[in-house]
């Protein structure tokens, strides 16, 4: 059974929901974080340094359910519910987390640090500590006969076409699970949220989810390429991330993130190397390539670079490639470079390229090479030569085929983290996986440093004689070392 809610969905109440302050003293215990942004610090006894709290979780030494261990040749005491609170006061308990001392008044162990909680704080991590470890301790969005996931889709805006194709492909695929037989006597519950088509509506709903605690994990949400915020956010929670529709993860991804999509980075070295290697063989002159991007969009910044690094690694010098931004005004040099430009390779949307276009009409004699999902079909349709790179076979058919594997892969994961579910557990179940694969994609594995799954993608052509993109190789991966020529 699939449950839907939209808009103001977090109105509902649920007979399973708890209460916000045990909310804030789970969240305060395994992410070291409230969710409100309120920064909880960590001062280290030894040294006197502070950091965030989210740097040392009391999840890290403690473990899920507080049991007593061994760290190196410091013994952690138990902290569950049977073994703390029996034993010692509230008010002790607090004292020993804020300030590091016992009853008598003498220093713990300087291998745990001293963290500065407000009363609200202090009060809810207490509350959680009262059912850690029990069988009431449950991670959000799990009780004993579901699992809720969530997504964040435009369902209404410019982009709700997209949003609500999207829905349906994951209330399809999680119907199908739960068809298929319970995951440890639960079943699969989806609650999609509508972001509007904004992304100030989609980090305000991210703090609505999260703040309600319905939610075990997210799948497969859409999200805006440039949404710093959005990423900064759920890294902090360590809500586990999995499929994310975006062409950008971030260069040091948080190990709760799962990207299946290769970023326009990835892709643009891979179509580069596609480029040189298959160039007609009765060239002998160097390559010559310009770039023609738009420095205003940040994610064109980061192909660029990666652009420029290719070139060193295909050991070929750097006047092989040259930039020019959309931005700058062209002098009698840039007139130059793109006269002698063997091939251009557009980086920045396709409104923007078609105006630099209409003022250099000789453009439209070199070959074109490009990014298919950033520039889309209809612009790579305007050249007679030109060279595109995609995940996808059918340009934006695929991003179901990766919703629909998101939740093949959460079931996985969830079924190798067993019966006591912890997000932690799953987490690390995730990277357990020996080997993942998409419907169009090269199979994939994620460990500890390998948060993105593919890298590459099709290569393919417009052919004006069919009037369809026909692809020219399989699935092509960018080159990771130097080579020499």
């Amino acid at each position: 059974m699939l449950l839907l809610i939209i808009g103001n969905w977090m109105a509902a109440v649920d007979a399973h929901s708890q209460d916000a302050e045990l909310l804030l003293g789970r969240s305060i215990y395994h992410k070291g974080t409230d969710a409100s942004g309120s920064l909880i610090r960590a001062q280290l006894a030894l040294t006197g340094q502070v950091f965030p709290a989210t740097e040392f979780a009391c999840v890290n030494c403690h473990g899920v359910d507080g049991e007593a261990g061994q760290e190196g040749e410091v013994s952690i005491p138990a902290i569950n519910a049977p073994q703390l609170l029996a034993r010692n006061s509230a008010s002790s308990v607090l004292k020993v987390i804020t300030q590091g001392l016992n009853n008598r008044q003498q220093a713990i162990s300087p291998a745990m640090p001293r963290y500065t909680l407000s009363r609200a704080q202090g009060q809810a991590l207490l509350r959680y500590l009262s059912i850690l470890g029990s069988a009431e301790d449950l991670d959000p969005g799990v009780t004993d006969s579901e699992v809720h996931f969530a997504t964040l889709l435009p369902l209404t805006g410019k982009l709700s076409a997209r949003g609500q194709a999207l829905q349906s492909t994951l209330a399809t695929c999680i119907a199908r699970v739960n068809r298929q037989g319970l995951i440890y006597g639960r079943k699969l519950v989806l609650d999609v949220i509508d972001y509007q088509s904004s992304p100030e509506q989609l980090v305000a709903a991210s703090k609505r989810l999260l703040l309600a605690g319905r939610s075990f994990a997210l799948l497969s949400g859409d999200v805006p390429e440039d949404n710093v915020k959005f990423y900064t956010f759920w890294e902090q929670t360590r809500t586990p991330v999995i499929a994310p529709l975006t062409f950008n993860p971030q260069p040091h991804a948080a190990d709760s993130f799962f990207y299946f999509l290769p970023s326009w980075a990835d892709q643009a070295r891979a179509l580069l190397d596609y480029w040189l290697d298959y160039r007609p063989q009765a060239r002998r002159t160097l390559p010559k390539l310009i770039v023609v991007y738009d420095e205003r969009i940040n994610t064109t910044k980061l192909v660029t670079s990666a652009l420029a690094q290719q070139i060193q690694r295909q050991h070929l010098p750097k006047s092989t490639i040259s930039f020019i931004s959309l931005a700058a005004k062209l002098g009698a040099g840039e007139q130059q470079e793109l006269t002698n430009a063997e091939a251009i390779f557009f980086v920045a949307e396709a409104d923007a390229i078609k105006t630099f276009i209409a003022q250099q009409p000789e453009l439209s004699e070199k070959i074109w090479l490009g990014l298919l999902d950033m520039l889309g079909p209809n612009f790579a349709k305007l050249s007679r030569n030109s060279l595109w790179i995609s995940p996808f076979l059918e340009n934006h058919v695929g991003e179901q085929d990766v919703a629909c594997a998101a939740v093949d892969f959460a079931v996985a994961g969830l079924k190798v983290a067993g019966k006591h579910l912890r997000q932690a557990h799953f987490l690390k179940a995730l990277t357990q996986l020996e080997s993942f694969a998409v419907k169009s994609m090269p199979a994939f594995k994620f460990d500890a440093n390998q948060r993105v799954g593919a890298r590459g993608g099709f290569i393919s052509i417009w052919d004006a004689t069919t009037l369809t993109f026909r692809q020219v190789n399989d699935w092509i991966m960018p080159l990771e070392t130097e080579i020499k020529r």
